[in-house]
């Protein structure tokens, strides 16, 4: 194996004690002054030692030995042991999204960052619903959340649509883990699991039109209404295209029952019904106030028959108050408003939209507004 020496600096003792213990092997004898620890593999064809310090000679070529013995007991090669003795096992999160961009394997890049901003949503609002249920969280991105998200990374696309993997670590090589309990289950899968299943029943149950079991499940604290949010956010997203979020269930990690659901397509048709559900339970103390809010025109839309125009519809990228972006939609007079609204909108200017606020979720509607385009 190239580096062969390189990867065996980093493998502790510690965890080599861990291989062995979980494969079953025991301990013979300790040699050389209690310096070396020798073991037995199960069916006694196989012998490795363990030097407990870097003073011996030979210390690499022992080592080596030690890991050809292991890898020949699992019937796999040196490289494939070493890789998973030093690497974290992964749940993958595939969000695939299909729509006229990304049948060539591309995305734009605003809508791509966009996307995984709201992706980012979802999962802190999950992380939180798994680890502390409440019917709403007053800050989402804590230490916690922002440290577990940290640990996550991105994986590679694939052509044909576009595929965001997103490896999700759930510890090393599951020494302690092949007879897992429900407190053994590694955080990152129990989020894994709460995301799938809870997106999965919320959807069954408003499919059936049983809003009210949706709207118990967050009065008890089932879902939060930063994950409701999050989801109307996803929903927004995908209108014009198909979401999946599939879940490549690392083999290495066993689960308690039978396997969770791995595979759900959001349905965008939910979209008004869980933000009626996350508005009867978010917190009102911002609502029907009088504010401003500075950003960009993104979007515009009107009734398509010209003579009977009354109203032209904005959405409007600006920063809230946890100077996150936050998306503002506003119904203006058209009479009054197209020619600064279509001009903001075709030139990119910053304009100020000030109104009454009548929604506090991450999508904010604008009463009764007024908007001015802001010199640069």
């Amino acid at each position: 194996m190239k580096d062969l020496k390189k990867a065996i600096d980093l493998i502790t003792v510690e965890k080599l004690e861990k291989v062995l213990s979980f494969l079953g092997w025991h301990e013979l004898n300790v040699l050389m002054s209690g310096r070396v620890r020798q073991f037995v593999s199960p069916d006694d064809e196989y012998v490795a030692l363990i030097p407990l310090v870097k003073e011996f000679s030979d210390y690499y070529r022992i080592m080596g030995d030690t890991l050809q013995s292991i890898a020949s007991f699992e019937n796999r090669s040196i490289e494939a042991l070493v890789n998973r003795m030093l690497n974290p096992s992964y749940d993958i999160q595939k969000w695939r999204i299909a729509n006229s961009y990304t049948s060539d394997g591309k995305i734009p890049f605003f809508s791509m960052a966009d996307t995984i901003e709201k992706i980012k949503d979802v999962l802190a609002a999950a992380y939180l619903d798994t680890l502390n249920p409440a019917k709403f969280h007053r800050k989402v991105y804590t230490t916690d959340v922002n440290k577990n998200i940290s640990e996550c990374s991105f994986g590679q696309t694939e052509i044909g649509s576009y595929i965001l993997n997103i490896l999700c670590p759930l510890g090393d090589y599951q020494y302690t883990l092949f007879n897992p309990t429900e407190q053994k289950i590694p955080l990152n899968r129990k989020i894994n699991m709460r995301l799938l299943s809870s997106i999965d029943n919320i959807q069954k149950e408003l499919g059936n039109n049983n809003n009210n079991k949706v709207d118990e499940d967050v009065d008890q604290g089932l879902y939060s209404v930063n994950f409701l949010d999050a989801l109307v956010d996803i929903y927004d997203e995908t209108k014009d295209s198909e979401m999946n979020i599939i879940v490549d269930w690392c083999k290495d990690v066993k689960f308690v029952s039978e396997a969770p659901i791995s595979s759900i397509k959001l349905e965008p048709i939910f979209m008004e019904k869980v933000s009626f559900i996350a508005d009867k339970y978010r917190p009102k103390k911002e609502e029907n106030i009088k504010r401003p809010f500075y950003g960009k025109i993104y979007n515009i839309n009107a009734n398509p028959d010209i003579e009977n125009r009354e109203y032209i519809q904005i959405r409007l990228a600006a920063i809230g108050d946890d100077l996150k972006k936050i998306t503002i939609q506003a119904k203006l007079d058209y009479n009054k408003y197209y020619s600064v609204v279509n001009t903001a909108f075709e030139s990119g200017a910053n304009v100020k939209l000030f109104g009454l606020l009548k929604n506090t979720g991450q999508q904010k509607w604008i009463e009764n507004g007024h908007l001015e385009m802001l010199n640069d």
